[in-house]
């Protein structure tokens, strides 16, 4: 669907229409047609929403005709009243209380903040201070990292009260993006390294850690089984922990499986490992991250709840399990 949007804009929307056949029903085909003013940008917009609505129906349609809809009761509960898709299919409570502290960095050329346990978190410099506020407020939310649990179920949270960074852990998160999980517990691990190979956010993880330099090392490559430009393998960059405790968060985009398979030596060899791992990303990741970790010799348990992870096809039964937890 992405390699369509790109062909279009080298082209008009008249080639847009006449192709809308190939991903659309014939009734949503004509809808749009209609519309021969639509820009392409407000086209793809109503494109994908229309894409949703056949997901949406096409979830339900399957569960009312299949034996295992008890497995996932409360979260079909939930489209059915929602009326929409939601990755995170459970009742979000708004949370009033909740005041976020935001502003931006003039010594920085204005780069946006906000104040998380009163250290300032960085986000990139085009970006204006409220959708700094809105990410922020995203990601405290699906990921529960203040512990208010906004939602019955929470996916997409990488540590419990059982499991997470105890003082003097050293912290490998491995697509740190923003680096809001890393900075969370920036006081009390022992180090942290940091590996993010987009650009976009390298600036703002610079300013987010710069007052802890003497534990933080940002690494601007991908974790990989080679050694080059842009890629690095986690052995040679950390030759070594002397740690009996280790914690890996790994948020990668669908990589983590491949990341897993490339480094597992490494893995076996870290004293008390605990590893955070996305599942949601592909089809099937849980079952094969699950047994790599357990090849590493490690217990496994999942994070509450599922997602429907839209931004990839989905395949029956569509709900995916969000985060593995090893330790």
């Amino acid at each position: 669907m992405m390699g369509f949007f790109k062909k279009i804009k080298k082209t008009n929307l008249r080639y847009c229409y006449t192709n809308l056949v190939f991903f659309l029903t014939n009734d949503i085909q004509k809808e749009i047609i209609k519309e021969k003013n639509r820009t392409i940008k407000e086209l793809k917009f109503l494109l994908n929403n229309h894409e949703l609505d056949l997901l949406y129906l096409k979830i339900l349609d399957y569960f009312n005709n299949n034996s295992n809809v008890n497995n996932y009761k409360e979260e079909i509960a939930f489209l059915r009243e929602n009326g929409r898709i939601n990755v995170y299919p459970y009742k979000c409570v708004e949370n009033n209380n909740l005041k976020i502290i935001s502003g931006k960095d003039l010594e920085k050329g204005g780069m946006p903040y906000v104040l998380h346990n009163d250290k300032r978190l960085y986000f990139p410099i085009e970006w204006t201070e409220e959708q700094a506020v809105e990410k922020y407020k995203i990601l405290i939310d699906t990921e529960n990292i203040l512990g208010i649990n906004s939602r019955n179920k929470s996916p997409h949270q990488y540590v419990t009260n059982d499991f997470k960074v105890n003082t003097g852990d050293v912290l490998l998160d491995l697509g740190a993006a923003e680096g809001l999980f890393a900075l969370n517990y920036v006081d009390i691990a022992a180090k942290i390294y940091i590996f993010e190979p987009l650009t976009f956010w390298r600036e703002p993880l610079l300013a987010t850690f710069e007052p802890y330099k003497e534990k933080v090392e940002i690494v601007n490559k991908y974790v990989s089984n080679i050694d080059d430009e842009y890629n690095v393998k986690l052995g040679s960059w950390i030759a070594k922990i002397n740690n009996d405790s280790v914690f890996i968060k790994m948020d990668i985009e669908g990589f983590e499986t491949k990341v897993l398979k490339d480094n597992l030596e490494f893995f076996k060899n870290l004293k008390g490992l605990k590893i955070s791992c996305c599942t949601y990303h592909k089809h099937d990741d849980d079952v094969i991250c699950e047994n790599l970790l357990k090849e590493i010799g490690l217990k496994t348990c999942f994070s509450d709840g599922y997602m429907l992870f839209i931004y990839d096809e989905l395949k029956p039964p569509y709900f995916r399990k969000g985060i593995l937890r090893g330790y």
